[in-house]
């Protein structure tokens, strides 16, 4: 089985969805790794790195290690947005450990450009685990659990999308998923 495994960071939360798109959060990065839950493989890696229109606060630089000058030269997300789609609806299944808020994000990013996305099957894996403990881990704590180590760099979206791809891919060889 065949999956994409997508990650974001962003400059911010979604407060409300139904606010209006230019006070939404903005994608600063996203990784899409394309990977065979049989075996772990990875087919095809895709990461980048975007400037948003506003600057981001101290608190987004504290949790993903982003600053403003680190993405002062870096392109619009505009300029990938398409091949972002093609990549995550290349697959029948989209993985991530924080699903519905990714899709979240990519759908204001489609909304600011004038693009559409139909999603393919989604699995959010840290909520299709709960049965492990009773209640839902993050993905650091879901690592340890299952592998019996943290992972490095959390809210690093590349990172994240590896680690997830890893517990993905564990998951599917117990017949978990």
């Amino acid at each position: 089985m065949i999956a994409n495994i997508f990650d974001t960071e962003t400059t911010g939360l979604i407060d409300n969805p139904a606010r209006r798109i230019d006070i939404q959060p903005e994608c600063i990065s996203i990784a899409i790794i394309k990977v065979n839950l049989l075996n772990g493989n990875i087919i095809d890696e895709y990461y980048n790195v975007f400037k948003p229109s506003k600057r981001i606060s101290e608190e987004i630089t504290r949790i993903t290690g982003f600053t403003n000058e680190m993405l002062v030269n870096k392109p619009s997300i505009e300029a990938h947005l398409d091949e972002i789609i093609n990549r995550l609806i290349d697959c029948k299944l989209i993985i991530g450990q924080n699903i519905s808020f990714d899709m979240g994000i990519v759908e204001f990013e489609c909304k600011r450009y004038n693009r559409n996305i139909k999603w393919p099957s989604k699995i959010n894996i840290v909520q299709h685990a709960i049965f492990l403990k009773g209640y839902r881990l993050k993905l650091n704590d879901l690592h340890m659990e299952l592998f019996g180590s943290n992972f490095e760099n959390a809210h690093n979206a590349l990172e994240d999308a590896k680690a997830t791809a890893k517990i993905a891919t564990e998951m599917y060889r117990k017949g978990l998923l």
